[in-house]
């Protein structure tokens, strides 16, 4: 959740004071200093004394935008900010959108202030990759900015707005990306397009929009995207460009799919029919079981692997004798502040020798460490920082267990580093731009296997991506030659090597026939052979001791999952290939891609011309047509030159950032209030580019400035410590009218309220789940009752007749200096489902103190959550609450009303003490239900929740019975159920609950809320 601080100003009850906000941190760990560079579109900023990033990201950008206009053909005409991250950690940690990321997110754009967000993690083909399809979506909301009134632009299918970004990016080449395509197909859960809303929207919409190049062009891709911008249905667009309705192109993509991928499965084995699953996706409710290691120890059959069967990502132990030994949790992650996340698809296990301890690497709020851990008293021993790092990748302990090697990042590199333990001394192995990764020790620890990104493939003419055509192969470094050799040189990807028991072959994954499966490579005599050739793609694996045993994980059916080959080495058809080549580690990265070329996309201004557009007329009869398009076609023509590619140099200039604030809303409207008087509102917020520092204002103005509320906020987020500050002037008027039984004229008076004061707030994150945040607020309370004159037909001010007074016991005039300080201690691991947090712990605790002449009193409230997932898509959640208020008047006091207390019972309950607990089984209610008649509607993925509640709500603890004569008394008891669905911007949830004394039970009450589920 984004550092986002929420402030209630002036609650006038105790009620409010408890809007309080759950929610995870994002920790800066320390503050930023960034530069930016301009170049002809972009301002690009990356973080201070990192200019050659700077250089290559201006290049890319604008490499970028001249591929995406030869198919928008328009130009953009607004500059577009782009921020790089030097890594994810703190690409999570932005403060630009509200949300909390995960490693699971490559980037956003933005869609406010068009800001592109993108964080570095390692390789630059990757990079260049998401760059592109973040700048689509950034082109496509530039094209849609300048549009004129008299276009309709209709919304776009959401596998359309993240389709064609991924198709302009990979274009189908990605094997990763097929990889799912071919999955659905085989399987046969190939989604309807329009019902798509997930994961498989950007895989299918890329497939689709491939299917569509292939067939019809690439300029219909460009069509389709126009006409889909204002056409009312697909069916319109697709007619427009194809002649056909949208179900019939996308059943030809369906059937050319079939005809591409059902042969694999003559050629290809099903992984189930051919190899052992040790873990099951569909069973567990897991999606990821991944990065399988052997235990070292002689003949053991168990190894560690990565799960998250319980939604979060833990450490799991197995065995291969899967029917003797069932899996077991080992640690749990992403639930502390040591465990926060593990990079996903970037980690991995590593035994140490002794076979009692492992060591791992997981991001913490200060960096990324390794940890050893003793597996029998699942105790951490021992904890690595490496505060130079930007990130730490795919550790790998040596066979003597005195070294670590690791894929490490810093300074938008990421090489193969040593780590000596006992020393503490660091040694890098490579030391270049080139992408390095995936090391692995040979038997001996006299050599170090690792994946890198270096090797140069033909382009692809259609793309021509600066560097789209880096290839991934496998390298060895010899550390006693102190000499690289190249084992692989191919014109596919190959990655994830390990030696087998013998360190005599190189085991790998290769992207033969764009398939992962096993390779092995002999060293010594140079062949190489193929291990497995499964139709789904393999990842991360190892081998046992005594190569008895290859497991792996292997994504099939949705999901990934642990599989083992027995014998897999065995009856395999060597082939010649070579022997590993020495391989001289001096090629420039610099001079290999020509990055010097950035220096032709300098900042210039440029002027376009206002284009008219052809497609609508208002007044047709007496309109010049010839003059009106022919003007309108030399002005597009004139802004398409005036956008060419620059051949001149002009040398982009690097700039330290300044501050600079944006206008992120504005709102206003006018009002009549009861007082009479008009009553004019404006509301508008302010933020610099890095969403670091945020200005608020709220304005209300009557017909007199003193009348008028004002409230201004300022917040810092910038640091570790969060801190805001703000003002407010506010009014406030109630007017009570006064009946009279001799059937007289009403009287009226009134109370008019003003509070006036300042507050600070300071929140301080330990980690990405516990904080501590410190309220003050100071103001001034002035209170004034006035009565109407009837005569006058105006207020006197500051009286009221004396009965009146005395039956209402009002206070006619009363000012009073108010400071209420507020400490709140909060936490949140909780995990989501769709309609509410399915797994974790929350809990906030909060101690309030109001200090003034007639009212002071301490308010305590405490809030603790609980949520039990099980049974795949099953959990319990529990809540408890507890509250004391101590001193103060009446008017501070809880209540036991639905969402704070007990459901079902109607009597308005409140005091100053309470107690509630609350229990709900959440279950899966309506996968999918489709109505035909009388109006067709389509319900999905409703949810379930049967409750049970209990709560107090008291004043004198001698006055407490909770059970009178065998029923209920002052504890209330209420239950029930109801269906919620998830509907994009909040959940609507219906409940029917009842509640009872025992001895009877009341009348069903219905509640409707948007509320998700605590």
């Amino acid at each position: 959740m984004r550092k986002y601080l929420l402030v209630i100003l002036l609650t006038l009850s105790v009620t409010h004071a408890f809007s309080y906000y759950f929610g995870k941190n994002k920790v800066q760990i320390r503050r930023s200093k960034w530069s930016v560079i301009e170049t002809l579109h972009f301002d690009i900023y990356f973080e201070k004394g990192n200019d050659e990033f700077g250089k290559t990201a201006a290049l890319m950008a604008e490499e970028a935008y001249y591929y995406l206009k030869r198919d928008f053909k328009n130009p953009v005409k607004s500059r577009i900010p782009i921020v790089f991250y030097n890594s994810h950690q703190k690409f999570e940690s932005t403060n630009i959108i509200y949300p909390l990321l995960s490693e699971g997110v490559g980037g956003f754009t933005e869609p406010t202030k068009n800001r592109v967000v993108i964080p570095f993690d390692g390789s630059y083909k990757k990079l260049e990759e998401i760059l592109i399809h973040e700048l689509t979506h950034a082109y496509i909301n530039e094209i849609n900015k300048y549009k004129l009134d008299i276009f309709e632009i209709s919304g776009f299918p959401f596998w359309f707005q993240e389709g064609l970004p991924e198709f302009e990016a990979v274009g189908g080449r990605s094997v990763y990306n097929n990889m799912f395509i071919q999955d659905i197909v085989i399987n046969d859960k190939i989604y309807d397009l329009s019902r798509l809303g997930n994961f498989y929207a950007y895989r299918e919409g890329e497939s689709f929009l491939d299917f569509i190049r292939d067939k019809y062009g690439r300029k219909s891709v460009v069509d389709l995207f126009y006409a889909t911008r204002i056409a009312s249905t697909m069916d319109a667009a697709s007619k427009k460009v194809f002649g056909v309705d949208f179900a019939e192109i996308q059943n030809k993509w369906k059937i050319h799919l079939k005809k591409k991928y059902f042969p694999l499965i003559n050629e290809f084995d099903v992984p189930q029919e051919t190899f052992e699953r040790l873990t099951d996706h569909k069973k567990d409710g897991s999606f990821i079981n991944c990065a399988p290691r052997f235990s070292p120890s002689e003949n053991s059959d168990e190894f560690l692997y990565f799960s998250n069967k319980k939604l979060k990502t833990d450490i799991w132990k197995a065995s291969v004798l899967g029917e003797v030994e069932k899996p077991k949790k080992i640690l749990s992650g992403e639930t502390t502040g040591k465990f926060e996340e593990f990079h996903f698809q970037r980690n991995n296990l590593s035994w140490f020798p002794d076979g009692k301890r492992f060591a791992f690497a997981s991001k913490a709020t200060t960096g990324d460490k390794i940890y050893v851990m003793n597996l029998k008293n699942r105790k951490i021993e021992r904890t690595f920082s490496f505060p130079d790092f930007d990130a730490i990748y795919e550790i790998d302990v040596s066979h003597d267990g005195k070294k670590i090697a690791f894929s490490g990042q810093k300074n938008f590199q990421d090489n193969i580093y040593i780590f000596e333990i006992d020393s503490g001394k660091i040694i890098p192995i490579t030391s270049d731009r080139f992408f390095d990764s995936q090391p692995r020790w040979s038997q001996n620890d006299e050599k170090i296997v690792f994946t890198s990104e270096r090797d140069l493939r033909k382009k692809d003419p259609e793309t021509e991506h600066i560097f789209g055509n880096l290839s991934s192969d496998i390298f060895y470094y010899d550390l006693n030659e102190k000499q690289f050799y190249q084992v692989t040189n191919d014109d596919f990807n190959n990655d994830s090597p390990f030696w087998d028991s013998t360190g005599k072959e190189i085991i790998f994954i290769s992207e033969r026939d764009s398939v992962r499966n096993f390779e092995i490579i002999n060293t010594q005599k140079g062949r190489r052979a193929q291990v497995t050739k499964t139709l789904s793609g393999v990842f991360n694996g190892d081998i046992d001791g005594n190569n008895e045993y290859l497991i792996f994980s292997c994504f099939f059916n949705e999901g990934w999952d642990i599989y083992n080959k027995s014998e897999p080495l065995q009856n395999l058809k060597y082939f010649n290939y070579h022997q590993p080549l020495k391989y001289e580690n001096n090629a420039d990265f610099a001079d290999l891609f020509k990055l010097d070329r950035y220096k032709k996309f300098g900042k210039v201004k440029r002027k376009f011309k206002k284009e008219i557009p052809t497609t609508v007329y208002r007044n047709y009869t007496t309109f010049d047509f010839g003059n009106y398009t022919k003007n309108d076609s030399l002005n597009k023509e004139f802004n398409r030159k005036l956008d060419e590619k620059p051949q001149d140099e002009k040398v982009p200039i690097i700039k330290p950032y300044r501050l600079k604030f944006f206008l992120d809303g504005l709102w206003g409207g006018m009002a009549y209030s009861s007082s009479g008087e008009a009553y004019g509102q404006i509301s508008f917020s302010l933020s610099d580019l890095m969403g670091n520092h945020l200005i608020g204002a709220n304005i209300g103005i009557n017909r007199e400035i003193k009348n008028s509320n004002f409230i201004l906020n300022y917040l810092y987020l910038a640091d570790r410590i969060d801190y805001g500050f703000g003002g407010f002037y506010l009014n406030n008027d109630t007017v009570y009218k006064i009946y009279y039984t001799d059937g007289s004229d009403p009287d009226y008076y009134r109370n008019k309220e003003r509070e006036y004061g300042f507050y600070t707030i300071f929140r301080y994150p330990f980690n990405r789940f516990w904080r501590l945040d410190l309220e003050n607020t100071f103001y001034k309370h002035e209170s004034r009752y006035d009565w109407w004159d009837s005569n006058s037909s105006g207020w006197i001010k500051g009286w009221v007749p004396s009965a009146i007074a005395d039956y209402f016991q009002l206070d006619l005039e009363s000012k009073e200096l108010v400071y209420s300080p507020q400490i709140n201690l909060v936490h949140d691991n909780a995990i989501y489902g769709e309609v509410g947090p399915i797994s974790g712990w929350r809990g906030f605790a909060i101690l309030n103190r109001n200090f003034s002449k007639s009212n002071e009193y301490s308010i305590f409230y405490l809030d603790v959550r609980d949520y039990q997932f099980f049974a795949k898509r099953y959990s319990f959640a529990g809540r408890f609450l507890a509250g004391a208020i101590i001193g103060g008047d009446s008017s501070q006091s809880f209540d036991l009303q639905y969402y704070n207390g007990v459901r079902g019972i109607e009597d308005n309950l409140h005091g100053t003490k309470k107690a509630a607990v609350n229990y709900e089984f959440r279950f899966p209610f309506v996968d999918n239900l489709q109505i035909v008649f009388p109006l067709p509607l389509w319900f999905q993925r409703i949810r379930g929740s049967a409750f049970v509640d209990a709560g107090a709500i008291w004043d004198d603890n001698s006055k407490l019975h909770l059970m009178k004569n065998g029923t209920l008394n002052d504890l209330k008891l209420g239950f029930g159920a109801g269906p919620r669905v998830n509907l994009g911007y909040f959940v609507l949830k219906m409940d029917v609950a009842w509640s009872t004394d025992l001895k009877f039970i009341s009348k069903p009450v219905l509640y409707l809320s948007l509320m998700e589920d605590f």
